[in-house]
């Protein structure tokens, strides 16, 4: 009888190890924000951080070690702390822009913007759709979000919709640090709200355009007088020199990373 309640004793405190262990694994290397305890109403007291290790007292209390962004280093009981997420912005991508692009170009696009939505859910990521006036976002891409719990849609009335998210985020309570951006066109709506979001979140730790699932319509109005491939990658030069919080991924970079993630 005292060796099975020694052995039962070893199984929980195994069960035990274990649980702190993948909680350790879960937060760790996440972005964070900690609240200066000497500045308590100062919304410029929030600093980023990124946890470093998860600490298990014997009394139960977890903590958090973080690296802050300003060089200091803090350790504080979890609940000191607010974890940032991620958002992937959907934009513009309704029939009428979509349509614009030609139908190969079209259908790529939209398959590519399914994708990046299911891993996104996948990733447990939120959804912003944001759509140009009253026409909705494409059929088969709302389809990819449906039955999700984390997906939104704004209205926007101008190129930049930056202002729309950020009220949206806000309003439903979801700290987001990190943004993956999505849509039509390259060189306006999308250029114009990665501009925004980089003006007016400037604590953002990330905004980062997936250029595989962006793209510019077709010249119809004249207006560039170049090619749209040409007039796609002049926005993305334009956009990288918004580093180091916009980072602009091609092609290339992220089937490097869905690799990586694969090994």
């Amino acid at each position: 009888m005292k060796h099975f309640k020694m052995n039962l004793f070893l199984l929980a405190l195994a069960a035990t190890l274990i649980s702190q262990n993948q909680a350790s694994a879960t937060h760790v290397g996440k972005w964070v924000t900690y609240r200066l305890p000497y500045i308590p109403n100062d919304r410029d007291a929030d600093t980023l951080g990124r946890v470093v290790e998860v600490l298990h007292p014997e009394n139960g209390t977890k903590s958090l070690r973080v690296q802050l962004n300003n060089g200091t280093e803090v350790v504080a009981p979890i609940e000191e702390f607010g974890f940032h997420q991620t958002a992937l912005i959907i934009i513009d991508m309704q029939d009428f822009y979509l349509g614009c692009l030609g139908p190969k170009k079209k259908a790529a696009l939209i398959s590519r913007a399914i994708s990046k939505i299911k891993k996104a859910r996948e990733r447990g990521h939120h959804l912003v759709f944001v759509e140009y006036g009253t026409k909705p976002t494409h059929a088969e891409i709302l389809e990819a979000a449906e039955g999700y719990d984390k997906y939104w849609k704004v209205t926007k009335y101008q190129d930049d919709g930056s202002d729309r998210i950020i009220e949206l985020l806000k309003s439903v309570g979801v700290p987001v640090s990190h943004f993956n951006i999505i849509g039509v066109n390259t060189s306006l709506c999308v250029r114009e709200t990665v501009e925004g979001l980089h003006v007016h979140l400037p604590k953002a730790q990330r905004i980062s355009v997936l250029s595989d699932a962006c793209a510019d319509q077709l010249d119809y109005l004249g207006v560039y007088n170049q090619e749209p491939e040409k007039v796609h990658q002049n926005a993305l030069r334009m956009m990288s020199s918004l580093a180091p919080q916009v980072v602009v991924k091609n092609r290339s970079q992220l089937l490097g990373a869905a690799l990586d993630a694969r090994r």
